[in-house]
């Protein structure tokens, strides 16, 4: 028999209809096909994969990893959905939705902001407060680090030349140069990151942790420490895109490769970290894929999402 999908309507108050999240991926309906299977049972184990950006989807080049956008329609075609979480912000992600044809709420800046990509709402945003990033540029300037500044339009930097054309290769837009960085900016960023020697970087972070200021440090990579308010997070962001779509915890998967994905990789139900990840990442994953210059996101999405 040929399955057919029919539409079967939970009934509700319209109060309670006009509360919930415009992207409920459960709402008002659900889909049951003439073999008793749900359309959740039918797609599988998961509703939701959140993909890290740099590092995983991207390969060492900064390009889409191999077999990565086909795997993601794939995904999508099931009627699981994704998006992205990233330490980057509005703007360097911005292409990659469009390309990726994703349309759910994603994560940006390390998890201080979650957007809905079609509409361009913005569901949360978590700011840095002026006085702590003062602190904290004080400490990147006595120790020669490149300081940049994420707002959610803008990405800017106090760094040396060969530093800034880095970063601008790196994040693939263009980053406001300043000699000044905090009398340069508008506000109070979203993120702020350091950038440099891996041994300097530390002895900045232990700077920072003693001054009991309210913040989260996290390396994503060894040359990059990124700090953002206390409690912000990709965990803690996921939980509340989990919350707003309206999903329980066990439904959603990610994946990742850096530091900073670990605090997701103890809610979700499945973690997968990459190959190329860290010893520490990979012991915090449920499974370890291939690198991604080994098309390791295609990879898990092949195996372990649509085989689910």
């Amino acid at each position: 028999m040929i399955p057919v999908w029919i539409r079967v309507y939970e009934c509700r108050p319209l109060s309670m209809r006009q509360q919930e999240p415009r992207n409920n991926l459960h709402g008002l309906t659900y889909l049951m096909n003439n073999n008793g299977k749900t359309a959740r049972e039918a797609r599988g184990a998961y509703d939701l994969v959140a993909i890290d950006v740099d590092g995983t989807l991207l390969n060492s080049k900064s390009e889409l990893s191999d077999g990565a956008e086909a795997a993601v329609k794939a995904v999508r075609n099931r009627g699981i959905g994704v998006t992205l979480v990233s330490g980057r912000g509005k703007l360097p992600l911005t292409p990659l939705l469009h390309r990726l044809g994703i349309e759910l709420p994603y994560i940006g800046s390390g998890g201080a902001y979650i957007a809905d990509p079609l509409s361009g709402h913005v569901i949360e945003h978590n700011p840095l407060t002026r006085e702590d990033v003062a602190m904290v540029v004080e400490l990147g300037r006595a120790a020669q680090m490149g300081i940049f500044f994420e707002e959610i339009d803008r990405l800017t930097g106090e760094a040396s030349p060969e530093v800034l054309r880095f970063i601008r290769a790196i994040a693939g837009v263009d980053v406001a140069v300043a000699t000044d960085i905090l009398r340069e900016t508008r506000a109070a960023p979203t993120k702020m990151f350091l950038t440099g020697d891996h041994n300097r970087l530390v002895k900045v972070e232990t700077q920072i942790r003693q001054s009991n200021r309210p913040l989260n440090l996290v390396f994503s990579e060894p040359i990059y420490l990124e700090v953002t308010r206390s409690g912000i997070n990709k965990g803690a962001a996921v939980r509340r895109l989990a919350e707003y779509l309206n999903l329980p915890l066990q439904r959603i998967a990610v994946i990742g490769d850096g530091g900073n994905d670990i605090s997701m990789f103890r809610i979700a139900g499945l973690s997968v970290a990459m190959g190329n990840a860290g010893p520490d990442v990979k012991a915090a994953a449920n499974f370890v894929a291939p690198t991604n210059d080994e098309g390791g996101v295609a990879w898990a999405l092949r195996e372990l999402i649509l085989k689910a």
